[in-house]
């Protein structure tokens, strides 16, 4: 324990605090870990069994856009969420987000950006909801149903569109905020 502290520049009691799960072991920690351990971030995690994935947003429905007065571009729609797997990060579920399916959006996409993506498993294809980690992870930020990682190299997964508005107070990149509009 002592020899993991220094190398990863912390005290015992920190690593001792992670082992026992009395420290979260957020997306720092974890790349900390893995560039030590020489791994990839999602095996810290180990492997689970998790049941199938669920939608965790979906469009917005017809009609109630009236009683929402957010101009949208051409490349912006709004969806509802309705899970709970970006809680800690302030996305809960009833929020509505605007979403931006644009090329620029997609292609500057830079670590903890939200973004919604199609899980495609079999003949289901899942609407999720995700934080990203450049280069190529997607991961929940859940005080309660933390998920499997996904990598965008490897699963089978496309990227839809990237957060740029809610009612919550949370930051976007290059310093803009994510409007209070809802």
């Amino acid at each position: 324990m002592r020899e993991l502290a220094a190398r990863a520049n912390t005290s015992a009691s920190t690593i001792n605090k992670l082992e026992k799960g009395e420290t979260v072991l957020n997306v720092v920690w974890m790349q900390r870990l893995a560039k030590i351990f020489d791994i990839s971030p999602e095996s810290l995690l180990g492997s689970h069994d998790e049941a199938a994935p669920k939608n965790d947003a979906e469009p917005f429905k017809e009609g109630q856009e009236a009683s929402i007065n957010i101009p949208l571009s051409p490349t912006q729609f709004l969806y509802q969420v309705k899970s709970t797997v970006l809680d800690q990060i302030g996305i809960v579920q009833g929020d509505i987000l605007v979403m931006d399916s644009s090329p620029s959006e997609l292609s500057a996409l830079e670590s903890e950006d939200i973004v919604l993506a199609q899980l495609n498993r079999d003949d289901d294809r899942v609407m999720i909801l995700r934080q990203f980690i450049a280069p190529s992870l997607l991961i929940t930020n859940s005080s309660s149903e933390n998920l499997r990682i996904i990598n965008l190299r490897t699963d089978r997964v496309v990227l839809k569109a990237v957060v740029v508005s809610s009612h919550s107070q949370l930051r976007r990149r290059r310093g803009s905020s994510l409007h209070n509009n809802v």
